[in-house]
């Protein structure tokens, strides 16, 4: 998918990733100069050489969404290098594997507050410091990665997650009708079962559970980091710019017809 993104500036958490990095090569390829923030080093330095030996603009800051004082830094780097915010996806999360989900009454403090602070305290922390950027511009997109967990279909046995990706939602929206008269966009992308290596391999393989995960997707199948990128090209770009403070789901119509126990994912 191309768009018109020539000269234009995005910041990208947890762009290490697999749908971090598909949006970050999106991104790039349209013309936009990329900051990938990532706590992994290695990656984060990977994807910005790939990105730049391919021609295009990219640079890697490694920094820990979680921490005010990086969001800032991250910010700042990007004001001062290419003088200004343009687009800001939200796109780090982190959720606890299957080993580990409980009922809420387990869940240790530490842990709660590790999810939610990765998965919707960092999208304060980057609103909070992008947003008077581009409310000086008086333009700009921000996207913020929400899930079906927080949307139609909560999981079970996760609800720190569930809890952090509904209430970006929320957030969303209410920056939509604040900002949007100011030239700025906030929108989110939702997405189902969206398969790397990683979760194939745990949710998808060949034990016989791959039939009853994919029961609850009227497509069929699941989808790729790349229909999140896509997803997102569209909400940056300029056909967009009439749409504010929605969610779009990209989840095979998971959510369409939501009657499905996720008890065992």
């Amino acid at each position: 998918m191309k768009v018109k993104l020539k000269n234009k500036v995005a910041i990208i958490t947890g762009a290490a990733g697999s749908i971090g990095s598909k949006t970050a090569k999106a991104l790039a390829k349209c013309g936009a100069k990329v900051l990938i923030n990532d706590l992994n080093e290695l990656l984060g330095n990977e994807l910005a050489e790939e990105i730049t030996n391919e021609g295009y603009e990219a640079l890697f800051l490694k920094g820990d969404v979680t921490k005010e004082q990086d969001i800032i830094h991250l910010v700042n780097t990007a004001e001062n290098k290419y003088g200004s915010v343009d687009i800001l996806v939200n796109n780090a999360g982190v959720n606890v594997g299957k080993d580990k989900r409980k009922a809420l009454y387990d869940y240790d403090v530490d842990t709660w507050n590790l999810v939610v602070d990765v998965c919707l305290d960092s999208v304060y922390y980057c609103c909070k410091h992008a947003l008077p950027v581009m409310v000086r511009q008086q333009r700009g997109k921000i996207i913020n990665i929400g899930s079906v967990a927080g949307w139609l279909a909560p999981l079970k046995l996760q609800s720190p997650y569930c809890a952090a990706k509904a209430q970006i939602i929320n957030m969303t929206k209410a920056m939509a009708m604040q900002y949007g008269g100011q030239g700025i966009n906030v929108n989110a992308v939702v997405p189902g079962s969206i398969v790397n290596e990683q979760i194939k391999a745990a949710v998808y393989g060949e034990d016989g559970r791959a039939r009853s995960m994919l029961a609850h997707i009227p497509a069929g199948y699941t989808g790729a980091p790349i229909d999140i990128a896509n997803a997102v090209l569209y909400l940056v770009s300029d056909a967009s710019d009439y749409v504010n403070g929605t969610a779009i789901n990209v989840d095979g119509g998971w959510t369409a017809g939501y009657a499905f126990d996720a008890a065992n994912l």
